[in-house]
């Protein structure tokens, strides 16, 4: 249902004057995909268990790839809706011989601001991981970066907290985390609510 929803929001976005229909429409398009692949790929990571452990190894390390939302309430004061989304691509990396977690995400699109949908330059980067910070599987790092385009300039930093997670017969087979507290979103230097949730799977 959700999906069906922004399928119609984004179908009844208006092309201002010059732009180019066609490549609005592949846009919207590319956005929707985005977006169902991100809500699939937090299903699927959702359906797999807390690694624990047994499971989360001592030496080596260990790639991720998967898809980031960034939703940020940037008409916060006159609105509950979050007006500026954006999906972007995830590769994170756990190394467990030396415990730490990096990563970044990029190639961004979505709708910024309440703007017709496009594609949005710049990253965030995930640094300073620690595993095994609560629990076998909870990891903690900063995220930080600047996404740019049509004008606009996001700024995203703070922390963010998240899980290792097992599939049967899988072990640390993906991850999942989201923004925590304190982590400050801005939009042209206002500060906004905002939330980044990552999702990854190798």
């Amino acid at each position: 249902m959700t999906s069906r929803i922004v399928a119609a929001a984004l179908i009844g976005l208006t092309c201002v004057a010059g732009c180019d229909t066609v490549v609005l429409v592949d846009q919207n398009q590319d956005y929707i995909d985005a977006f169902n692949d991100h809500t699939d790929q937090i299903d699927r990571v959702a359906d797999m268990d807390a690694a624990t452990s047994f499971e989360v190894p001592t030496t080596g390390s260990l790639t991720y790839f998967g898809t980031a939302g960034l939703g940020m309430d940037t008409n916060a004061f006159t609105s509950s809706v979050a007006d500026t989304s954006l999906i972007g691509d995830v590769r994170m990396t756990a190394n467990f011989g030396t415990d730490d977690m990096s990563g970044r995400i990029d190639n961004f699109i979505g709708i910024v601001d309440g703007q017709p949908v496009d594609t949005y330059d710049g990253f965030l980067t995930v640094s300073n991981g620690d595993l095994r910070v609560l629990s076998a599987s909870q990891f903690g790092a900063s995220i930080d970066g600047v996404i740019t385009g049509n004008g606009d300039v996001i700024g995203v930093d703070g922390s963010i907290i998240g899980n290792l997670r097992s599939a049967p017969f899988r072990d640390v087979s993906g991850l999942s985390a989201v923004t925590a507290g304190g982590t400050d979103f801005t939009l042209n230097g206002a500060a906004a609510p905002g939330i980044v949730s990552i999702v990854a799977e190798r």
